[in-house]
């Protein structure tokens, strides 16, 4: 613990010490930062953001039958079926703050909201529209990509699977769905933006200069990913840019994990950061098999949904015998 505060310290200090030699970096990114939050991630998060609360505080142990289905196939405890639209249409990291907000309340228990984090905390369409669509000249690929998304989300929900019980309890603790953590979330978002804002450009500065364009979006994306989504451009080949994208979306960014963690607090993420690795891969095999027709892919993935659908039957099977 004590080696791992003196790196924390040791780390911010030298970061401390670059921001004095190279002030001039530093201070244009910064402001590329909060102008960045300005115009993309506060509009695409904060109205998200709040209604996400007041909506999970509302429908908080209601079952909604519309929802069913895709709950059933996620495993999604009865009654917090909600979590799926702040999953889905939220943005991150509105499906991290609905899993908590349920969790804080009692509704799920600490090990169930650990696993739901791994598939329920996704990228949402209005950043994907508002944003991805200026990259592609063809309409149809932001509807292709969240499509992806979605998939890939799911997927990774049958490896990680919640064996827990599946029922909401009846009493459940009464949340605060107040402005104010909505507030505390963006300004926490936003910070870590400019913050990880400031570091792709010292990291962009010391690569290369034959470094090949996909692999500087790709570092970006990977460190922050709104700035990845803007550097797309940048990639001449489409279908590159097709996956690249995919994978640093559903990977979210080591940005989006710090914000993630801001608003979970009390939860283990180990589950999340396998989650977003997995989700990433999934993504990238669904991508090769629409850009490239290597149908043959889809063959070993569906074979490994199946094997474990069925081990998780087994174990279902073997605990039912051992009550």
């Amino acid at each position: 613990m004590k080696y791992r505060q003196l790196s924390v310290g040791l780390l911010a200090g030298a970061g401390m010490l670059l921001l004095i030699l190279d002030s001039n970096t530093a201070f244009h990114a910064a402001e590329e930062g909060v102008r960045l939050c300005i115009n993309t991630v506060i509009p695409s998060i904060f109205p998200f953001l709040t209604l996400s609360i007041y909506m999970n505080q509302s429908l908080m142990g209601i079952r909604l039958p519309f929802l069913k289905p895709v709950a059933k196939i996620m495993r999604l405890p009865v009654g917090s079926e909600s979590i799926l639209i702040s999953a889905f249409l939220g943005g991150y990291p509105a499906g991290a703050q609905a899993v908590y907000q349920h969790y804080e309340a009692g509704s799920i228990s600490k090990k169930t909201a650990e696993k739901l984090l791994a598939f329920t905390n996704n990228a949402g369409p209005s950043f994907i529209f508002g944003m991805i669509s200026h990259m592609f000249t063809q309409k149809w690929v932001p509807w292709l990509i969240w499509s992806v998304h979605i998939i890939s989300a799911i997927y990774v929900s049958q490896i990680i699977i919640i064996s827990e019980d599946l029922t909401v309890p009846s009493a459940v603790k009464s949340g605060k769905a107040t402005m104010d953590r909505a507030l505390n979330a963006t300004a926490s978002i936003c910070g870590w933006v400019v913050l990880f804002k400031i570091l792709s450009c010292f990291i962009l500065k010391i690569l290369p200069a034959d470094c090949p364009d996909s692999i500087q979006v790709l570092l970006t994306g990977i460190l922050e990913l709104s700035n990845g989504c803007l550097s797309l451009d940048a990639i001449s080949s489409f279908p590159l840019r097709f996956m690249v994208c995919s994978l640093i979306l559903a990977f979210g960014g080591i940005c989006v994990t710090m914000q993630t963690s801001s608003v979970i607090k009390g939860l283990n993420m180990r589950y999340y950061f396998i989650g977003k690795i997995i989700q990433a891969i999934i993504s990238i095999i669904v991508c090769a098999i629409i850009i490239y027709g290597q149908w043959i892919l889809f063959t070993p993935l569906f074979a490994a949904l199946l094997f474990l659908r069925r081990n998780k039957n087994n174990c279902r099977n073997k605990e039912l015998i051992r009550v």
